[in-house]
């Protein structure tokens, strides 16, 4: 049935004559490739036409009744931490613009999903991180309160650094935030040397349950300069829990 439909579908959808004049000459014979190529189009044509669309296959995660990775819970704290980054960043973009901040302030925004991705969803509390200068939302996702962060960006001594680091200089030692650094790089020999002291705990000292991991942030411009490169070497020399995040910045 669909190739008959197909047939009276190219039948329907066939050029009208050129002209009125008597049978002469077939057209074939005039211009048999021209011919040869309107007839291919319209079999084609009527060919895709009859084929009928595929179903649309069910998500692998619904086979056998098998539960999602991410909980319901689990998923409302992603996302409520995305939003949370990229609504203190909106605000502090508002502030500085206005003279409340200052100094120099690098927002996140953009790149919300990366911090909740590693951080919230990855890493605990007891892990460290080492940021950049845009180190608002990684000290959010961390579990800096933003009641802290915010004061430490005006200058407030009830900021997580007394108000005496700013913007680019984060720190907090209770939730292994080890800093937010200027210049780019320069934080991740600080995470490396994090990961060193976790290998050293674990293997010279006998904690074996000690699983914690070092996480370095860094932009994609930081990859042409050298301690990025020496990090990764030692890194891998002596196989230490270091994780290293490029992130784009573009």
């Amino acid at each position: 049935m669909a190739s008959t439909a197909a047939a009276a579908l190219a039948g329907r959808l066939a050029p009208p004559a050129l002209s009125s004049r008597p049978a002469g000459p077939s057209t074939a014979a005039l211009c048999p490739a021209g011919v040869a190529r309107r007839a291919a189009r319209r079999s084609t044509a009527g060919r895709v036409m009859a084929v009928a669309t595929p179903p649309v296959k069910q998500a692998a995660a619904a086979k056998g009744g098998k539960a999602p990775a991410v909980t319901k819970e689990e998923a409302h704290a992603i996302y409520y931490d995305m939003v949370l980054g990229r609504e203190f960043e909106e605000m502090c973009a508002q502030m500085y613009y206005r003279g409340k901040m200052f100094g120099f302030v690098h927002l996140y925004s953009g790149q919300e999903a990366v911090s909740t991705g590693v951080i919230k969803a990855c890493l605990r509390k007891d892990d460290f991180i080492c940021s950049t200068y845009r180190d608002h939302v990684h000290a959010l996702s961390k579990g800096v309160s933003a009641r802290k962060v915010m004061a430490e960006l005006f200058g407030k001594k009830t900021g997580c650094c007394r108000g005496q680091g700013g913007s680019m200089h984060m720190f907090d030692r209770e939730h292994g935030l080890l800093g937010g650094y200027a210049f780019i790089g320069e934080g991740i020999p600080v995470g490396l040397g994090a990961a060193f002291q976790i290998a050293y705990n674990q293997r010279v000292l006998g904690n074996e349950q000690d699983d914690r991991v070092s996480v370095n942030f860094f932009g994609d411009g930081t990859c042409n300069v050298g301690q990025f490169y020496e990090s990764l070497n030692m890194a891998t020399l002596y196989k230490l829990p270091c994780i290293f995040v490029v992130e784009n910045n573009k």
